[in-house]
């Protein structure tokens, strides 16, 4: 009844040793069945929750992509939650490029975004978005000049997240 703590990556711990091949219930290496292998009369299995928070980041509806200096511009950041759990607390941050000012970013349940020297900073909550739920942000921000940085190239992403993204590695990179 003493099943040890055979956990990880086959790193077992006494009463047991190393977990060998423990999804083959054959395991018919060389040395197989032998004592000196791993015991056969417990195994484990990893399991991970994840979700998956996906971002995208589009020109407004109605924005056109042509502007001209002193023209607002108004993007639009989606964040979907693709996984099967709820996401948990996350943040997103845009960079707005040398020529672009910023004029204000607001979204359905973020809390109150921040800017400083051009970097937007927007936090969604621990209530986090629900699997399949979207969360929308609407960033305005005003052109400057048509020489500096022209054309724009303005992103966005997910630069903290709280919990486990299966396919992303928030940063601030």
């Amino acid at each position: 009844t003493n099943s040890g703590t055979d956990t990880g990556a086959g790193l077992g711990a006494n009463p047991n040793d190393a977990v060998i091949d423990h999804n083959d219930i054959d395991h018919a290496g060389a040395a197989y069945d032998q004592t000196a292998e791993d015991e056969d009369d417990n195994d484990y299995q990893d399991l991970t929750v994840n979700y998956d928070l996906a971002l995208v980041k589009t020109l407004a509806a109605g924005q056109v992509m042509t502007v001209t200096p002193g023209a607002p511009v108004t993007f639009t950041i989606v964040v979907k939650n693709q996984g099967g759990i709820n996401s948990g607390t996350f943040t997103v941050r845009d960079q707005l490029p040398t020529g672009l000012t910023y004029v204000s970013a607001i979204g359905t349940g973020f809390n109150a975004c921040t800017q400083s020297g051009g970097v937007v900073t927007c936090v969604y909550p621990a209530t986090g978005i629900n699997p399949g739920q979207t969360v929308t942000l609407t960033l305005r921000a005003t052109v400057e000049s048509a020489i500096t940085n022209a054309p724009y190239r303005n992103w966005a992403e997910i630069s903290a997240d709280s919990g486990n993204d299966i396919d992303s590695t928030p940063d601030t990179n």
